[in-house]
């Protein structure tokens, strides 16, 4: 082959390297110039909030209440006083529908507070000789019987504090069951009971609130 063009070829192979090279670079800059694609949905951030919905329904007939409770007291013999509701009364819940005469269920109160307090200074006293029976058994100055009579008349003395704080605790619920509270908000729908009354048993019924 001849030299001349061997030399002609030599350049050809080096221009198209060249041209290569070139057009890899520019496509890397395209690559590298080119702008991020836009999303095509944004998302933004809020909040949660409650809120309450109203729904209306319309429609013809007779609406009945879906529930009813009877609502009565169970206190013997006391006299109704005070009848604060009647029949299609709006109530709501825990309000005072009837009042019981409270005079005997205080008079009672009264005397469970005293036998409470009696029972305590009893209980008092008590204690403190017992105390003093178990600092004085082990030098022997108190024999064996004495010493287990105080013990035995402390223990009793605690239990006769408990039964009268029991005692207390049923007259405090006398006292509050002489108010009779709605159980929850509704419209009276019956009425059996009126003021002057000394039942054993009355009722009356609340329907309950469909609003």
């Amino acid at each position: 082959m001849p030299f001349h063009s061997l030399h002609k070829n030599s350049r050809l192979v080096c221009a198209l390297i060249m041209h290569g090279l070139s057009l890899n670079a520019w496509s890397q800059a395209d690559k590298k110039t080119a702008p991020a694609p836009k999303p095509a949905m944004t998302v933004t951030v809020v909040q949660a909030q409650t809120q309450q919905l109203s729904q209306r329904i319309a429609a013809n007939g007779s609406v009945w209440a879906w529930q009813e409770a009877g609502v009565g007291a169970e206190l013997g013999d006391l006299r109704l006083t005070e009848v604060r509701v009647n029949v299609d009364d709006q109530v709501s819940a825990g309000q005072v529908l009837a009042v019981f005469a409270n005079d005997n269920v205080v008079a009672e109160m009264i005397q469970a507070e005293a036998a409470l307090n009696e029972a305590k200074a009893v209980a008092a006293e008590a204690q403190a000789n017992a105390d003093r029976a178990r600092a004085l058994q082990p030098s022997g100055v108190i024999s064996a019987q004495q010493f287990n009579k105080d013990v035995t008349a402390e223990a009793t003395a605690k239990a006769r504090v408990e039964s009268a704080q029991a005692n207390l605790a049923v007259h405090e619920l006398r006292m509050k069951q002489t108010l009779v509270r709605a159980p929850y908000s509704g419209v009276i729908s019956s009425r059996t009971a009126r003021a002057g009354c000394c039942r054993r048993s009355w009722h009356r019924t609340v329907s309950a609130d469909s609003r």
